[in-house]
């Protein structure tokens, strides 16, 4: 901003600090620029919250844990890479149309250190097929099971309250 808007800043030193304010504004960049950014003229920024719609999730997904799951998708880009990847990837069993994914991790209620969240999603329209939401005290290993048609593809994820995201293979149903 600074680089391309040269004159504006001026002007904003101006209009915030009179003529003291512009012979300041070299020294003092930073805080003219936090001025104005916490003044009226700029609303704060809002987070963005991730609303499930008909096309990110099926029936039958509650729709609070579709939307702490988006919001955790967003959030955490860098996946697979934190923690033990034995006990972090969810693996799949398919049986006709029914599936079930599980991994093989502890849930410890003293740490806490647990998996908040396992979910399966279709790799075509990234839509979430099923989700299920975990506390520290559920037993251990934590699993989740669905029936999903004949012919789509899967891919299973899990969420760790200590070791984020973790996303499994495809698998074919």
């Amino acid at each position: 901003l600074m680089m391309v808007c040269p004159k504006i800043l001026g002007v904003l030193a101006l209009s915030l600090g009179g003529a003291q304010g512009l012979s300041n504004f070299h020294v003092d960049r930073r805080a003219t620029l936090s001025g104005f950014a916490t003044s009226a003229f700029i609303p704060p920024a809002i987070a963005s919250v991730a609303e499930p719609t008909a096309s990110t999730i099926s029936s039958g997904v509650n729709r609070e844990i579709a939307r702490k799951i988006l919001q955790i998708e967003r959030l955490n880009v860098d996946s697979n890479n934190n923690g033990d990847p034995a006990k972090h990837i969810p693996k799949v069993e398919i049986s006709g149309t029914k599936i079930v994914c599980s991994v093989p991790h502890v849930m410890d209620p003293n740490k806490p250190h647990f998996i908040e969240y396992m979910w399966l999603k279709d790799e075509t329209s990234d839509a979430i097929i099923a989700a299920k939401s975990f506390q520290a005290s559920d037993s251990s290993p934590p699993s989740l099971t669905a029936n999903v048609p004949q012919g789509v593809s899967i891919v299973p994820h899990i969420y760790c309250n200590l070791h984020g995201l973790w996303i499994g293979d495809t698998a074919f149903v």
